[in-house]
């Protein structure tokens, strides 16, 4: 299996990758068709977008069988008031494994009718990496965050922790 290409955004002038398609809900209400290209674009597209005044745009857009014009009856970028819904882009060093890929961190983008509503900046956590202080010093995250530590515990004493 191939990993599939990522959409492309660019946020203050710079290119990130986002694992989310803003556009899969402009390409249902309008009933367009996309053949696949390469393996890496089982979708039919590879959107290219722009954040700027805190609003989604998209760019361009390459498939096999229409070109940006076509989809929009535009060369212009278009306001992607279709979109509400989270975007997530990868920011810093890239961990590659065999069909994906992983971020050392992550913006990310509440979006409502193209406006972004709301942002948050998380860190990429491997889930077998063992905490390093405190009361669950060397379990792993993954057995803390499933409860395997001690299910029966105080959840407000664990926030003040």
């Amino acid at each position: 299996m191939t990993m599939q290409a990522k959409e492309i955004i660019e946020y203050r002038g710079e290119n990130y990758t986002m694992s989310n398609l803003p556009l899969n809900q402009f390409i249902e209400t309008n009933k367009l068709k996309f053949e696949a290209h390469t393996t890496a674009h089982w979708r039919g597209y590879q959107g290219y977008w722009k954040l700027s005044d805190d609003k989604l745009y998209i760019i361009d857009i390459e498939t096999s069988n229409q070109n940006y014009f076509e989809v929009f009856n535009t060369n212009e970028p278009v306001f992607a008031n279709w979109f509400s819904g989270i975007i997530q882009i990868g920011l810093g060093k890239a961990i590659y494994n065999d069909f994906s890929s992983y971020h050392e961190n992550y913006l990310w983008l509440n979006f409502e009718n193209g406006h972004v509503i709301e942002k948050r900046i998380s860190c990429f956590i491997n889930s077998e990496e063992k905490i390093k202080f405190g009361k669950y010093k060397d379990k792993s995250i993954i057995e803390v965050l499933k409860g395997q530590i001690n299910s029966t515990f105080n959840r407000d004493y664990l926030l003040k922790e």
